[in-house]
C-alpha cells in the first residue's frame, strides 16, 4: 500500500534565489492532469432516488440537473489560476498562447466536464480561447460515457465486493450505521417513514456485471448532494433542511460516499477493467519512447470522480486531506502526473500528486495566493525519494509497474480528436 504524504498545505512556489538554486538542476518536462468537474447540480436519478428515500422534495437549483453551476465555474477558476502560474514559473509553458501540440484539453462529453474544461482554460490561458476537445457523439472510450461499456464478470465482481465488505454485508452496514443515523437526522421527517435510514443493504447484480448496493448508493448520493449544496454557497438554513449549520456537521456524512467507493468502486478487478484505457493513455503521454501526438507539455483531462477513483486504485495511491474522509475527491480536485528530468544526470522521474481545495475555500470562493494554498498529497512507493521539489519516482520503472496492472484485453487504439 502506497500512502500519501504531506497531506496538508505544501509550499510549491519558488521563493527567492536560495530556493531557485536548490531546484535549478530539475527540469519539468511534461504534466498530465486529470481533473474532476466542479460543483454541479444533483443528477436527475440521484434527485429522484433521494426524494423517494426521504419522502420530501429537494430544493431546485438554478441550473439543469447535473450541470456545472456558475459558482462551480468560479471555484474551478480559482484553482486553475495558481496552477497556471506555478507551471509558467517552472517553465513548463511559455508566456502567450500555447499550440495544441504543447497544451491539449480533453473532456468527458457531459456539460459539467466540458464547462469545467472551459473555465480551466480561460484562467490558465487567458485570452487564448483554447479549443476543448471531446467526443461529440457522447460515447467516450476513456471515460466510459454513452454507449461505451465494458463487460464485467458478475461472479468475480460479487466476490470482490463481499471481500471488500469483510465477507458479510449486514455486518458492514452495522459498522456504518452511526453515519446513516446522522444522515437520517438531517434529512428525514420526524415520525415519518424514511427508507434512507431503514433500508437494508443488499447486493444487486446488474446486467453489465456491476454490483451495486441500492440503499448505500442512495445514502452516498444524499451525502454528496449535501456537499454540493454547501459547496455552492447555499445558506446553512437551506442545506439539509436546516440541520447542517457548519462544515463540521457535513464532513462526517461524506464518510458514506467514501464507503460506497471503497465497497463498490475501489476494487482492483473493477479498476483494471474500467480504468485501464485511461491509465494506458496517461502512461503513453508520460513515456519518452515516441513524440506525443498532442499536449507535448501539458495534457489536461477533465473527468468524473469515478475515473479518478479507478486510477487511484490502479496506482495503489491513498490519501486523506484536511477534514475530508479517506480517498475523498472533492469537486475540481485533480490527480497530477509530472515528468521531471535531472539536468545533471539526465535521468527522468515521475511525481504524482492529488490536489484539492478545502471545503470552505470552495464554499466562500476564497482566492488562492499560490498553488501552495491547495491541499496536496504525494504518491510514494519503493524506489521513490524525497528531493528539493518533492517525492520523485524513477520514470521508467514506475511506468513499467503501472503498465503491468493494465487489463490488455480491453485496450483499443485511441487517437486524440484534433480540429
Amino acid at each position: 500500500m502506497h500512502t500519501a504524504t504531506g497531506a496538508g498545505l505544501i509550499g510549491l512556489l519558488i521563493a527567492g534565489a536560495a530556493s531557485a538554486d536548490a531546484t535549478s538542476h530539475w527540469q519539468l518536462e511534461k504534466v498530465v492532469e486529470v481533473v474532476r468537474h466542479g460543483v454541479r447540480a444533483p443528477v436527475p436519478w440521484d434527485r429522484r432516488a433521494i426524494e423517494a428515500a426521504t419522502g420530501r422534495p429537494w430544493p431546485r437549483w438554478r441550473v439543469a440537473d447535473g450541470e456545472l453551476t456558475r459558482h462551480g465555474w468560479r471555484a474551478v477558476w480559482l484553482k486553475a489560476q495558481p496552477e497556471g502560474q506555478y507551471y509558467r514559473q517552472h517553465h513548463l509553458i511559455s508566456p502567450g498562447c500555447p499550440t495544441t501540440q504543447d497544451v491539449y484539453i480533453y473532456a468527458s462529453p457531459r456539460q459539467r466536464t466540458r464547462a469545467t474544461a472551459t473555465a480551466f482554460s480561460e484562467v490558465a490561458f487567458p485570452g487564448c480561447q483554447l479549443k476543448i476537445h471531446y467526443q461529440h457523439d457522447g460515447n467516450d472510450p476513456l471515460f466510459l460515457t454513452g454507449t461505451q461499456h465494458i463487460a464485467l464478470d458478475g461472479k468475480k465482481t460479487t466476490l470482490a465486493v463481499l471481500r471488500a465488505m469483510g465477507g458479510n454485508i449486514q455486518t458492514a452496514q452495522q459498522r456504518w450505521q452511526p453515519a446513516i443515523n446522522q444522515l437520517a437526522r438531517a434529512l428525514c421527517r420526524p415520525a415519518h417513514p424514511c427508507p434512507l435510514a431503514s433500508s437494508r443493504w443488499q447486493l444487486r447484480l446488474n446486467p453489465d456485471g456491476r454490483v451495486s448496493v441500492p440503499a448505500l448508493d442512495h445514502q452516498a448520493a444524499a451525502a454528496e448532494t449535501l456537499r454540493l449544496a454547501w459547496s455552492e454557497g447555499w445558506p446553512a438554513a437551506e442545506v439539509g433542511f436546516g440541520h447542517l449549520r457548519r462544515a463540521d456537521d457535513l464532513l462526517p456524512l461524506l464518510t458514506l460516499n467514501s464507503v460506497k467507493y471503497r465497497y463498490t468502486n475501489d476494487i482492483p478487478y473493477l479498476a483494471r477493467r474500467l480504468g485501464s484505457r485511461l491509465l494506458a493513455q496517461i502512461i503513453r503521454a508520460l513515456s519518452t519512447d515516441a513524440p506525443a501526438e498532442v499536449g507535448r507539455r501539458w495534457l489536461v483531462l477533465v473527468a468524473h470522480d469515478n475515473n479518478i477513483a479507478w486510477l487511484r486504485t490502479l496506482l495503489d495511491f491513498h490519501w486523506q486531506q484536511a477534514g475530508y474522509p479517506p480517498g475523498d475527491i472533492p469537486p475540481g480536485a485533480s490527480l497530477v502526473f509530472e515528468r521531471w528530468r535531472n539536468t545533471l544526470s539526465g535521468k527522468r522521474y515521475l511525481r504524482i500528486r492529488f490536489r484539492a481545495q478545502r471545503l470552505e475555500q470552495i464554499r466562500h470562493l476564497r482566492p488562492l495566493a499560490s498553488a501552495g494554498d491547495l491541499l496536496q498529497s504525494e504518491y510514494r512507493a519503493p524506489g521513490c525519494q524525497q528531493t528539493d521539489i518533492g517525492i520523485l519516482c524513477p520514470l521508467n520503472a514506475s511506468l513499467k509497474t503501472f503498465s503491468a496492472r493494465l487489463d490488455n484485453t480491453i485496450l483499443q487504439p485511441f487517437h486524440w480528436p484534433v480540429p
